[in-house]
């Protein structure tokens, strides 16, 4: 045998040793891929979220790592939530626990007794990464996306969205959210809000007994702790700090250090969504823009919850709705 031909036959070698490496280095980068999804899956049952799929499918090789989750589904045992048709999930080979998923067909949310929806979110990308042996964190964004309700009753769009979510590294029982919103519209039939920013960094307490409904997350102490809130609406600036937990009727009870710019404006946007009777807004109107004037259009203090209701400066805002999750509840 030839110098010549020896050394072919050593590079045919190689090149097919080579391949052989990257095909098993694939097929285990799917299989971690496929583990990620299932772990996330399963750490999802201490807060009070259902996460269940029909099946994965890895593609793409040699030169990528994608999958197909089919029917997916994340909400509670009673049946609200979030489905999609498929979802399209794609890895990095050198890191497939960091997973980004975007959907293939229509999407739809059951809210329960607040209605079914309809999303259109065709930018929309989710990432889930692990981080640790139980660490996991949930970031989502998209933009621009409609949701609308199936009887068309109400509707919201918004150019960008962008939320992330994840256990506090110190305690795992707590769960930290952030949430912003851009040039956004609500419209509930032929009444409209235009948002032009929505921002939240929120920490729920106890989050593992949210699985059990709010009497049983009140009782072992479930609060969210709002880091930070602005809001900015029709001409009115909302921003707060603060906590917010339930009392034994189910309402929201607390106090949030709150300025608000242009109060009157954010009266009436509450009348024109009925959270005040028409009347009751026009007061509020009143009363919050002359006690701004002295502040140079804003005003400062503590918005109270309190009774079912949310009160500013000692004048009510808004009529309260009692906060129902979880397993049904009497």
């Amino acid at each position: 045998m030839t110098a010549r031909r020896r050394a072919a036959y050593a590079a045919l070698f190689i090149f097919l040793a080579a391949a052989a490496a990257y095909a098993l280095f694939w097929v285990a980068a799917a299989k971690e891929m496929q583990k990620a999804i299932a772990g996330w899956a399963g750490a999802q049952q201490a807060v009070d979220l259902y996460v269940a799929y029909g099946s994965i499918r890895a593609e793409g090789f040699p030169a990528k790592l994608r999958g197909v989750v089919d029917e997916a589904v994340i909400g509670d045992r009673q049946g609200r939530g979030w489905r999609a048709r498929a979802l399209r999930v794609e890895a990095n080979l050198l890191s497939p626990r960091s997973l980004v998923l975007s959907t293939q067909g229509g999407q739809t949310l059951d809210a329960g007794r607040y209605g079914q929806w309809r999303i259109d979110a065709p930018d929309g990308r989710a990432r889930i990464s692990a981080a640790g042996a139980n660490g996991w964190r949930l970031a989502v964004s998209a933009g621009p996306w409609v949701v609308e309700r199936l009887d068309r009753s109400q509707k919201a769009s918004a150019a960008k969205l962008d939320f992330a979510l994840a256990p506090d590294r110190h305690d795992p029982t707590r769960i930290e959210a952030r949430l912003e919103l851009n040039d956004a519209t609500i419209a509930f039939g032929s009444e409209q809000a235009a948002i032009k920013t929505l921002k939240a960094e929120i920490a729920i307490a106890a989050a593992p007994a949210l699985a059990e409904g709010a009497p049983a997350w009140r009782a072992a102490g479930g609060r969210a702790d709002i880091g930070a809130f602005r809001l900015e609406v029709d001409g009115a600036t909302l921003t707060a700090t603060g906590a917010l937990s339930l009392d034994a009727a189910g309402f929201p009870e607390g106090a949030l250090e709150t300025r608000i710019a242009n109060p009157g404006a954010l009266a009436l946007l509450l009348g024109k969504f009925g959270a005040l009777g028409a009347e009751d807004a026009r007061k509020a109107q009143a009363s919050l823009t002359l006690a701004a004037l002295a502040g140079g259009g804003e005003l400062s203090g503590l918005l109270v919850f309190k009774d079912g209701a949310v009160s500013f400066s000692g004048i009510r805002l808004a009529r309260l709705s009692r906060v129902r999750f979880g397993p049904a509840q009497p």
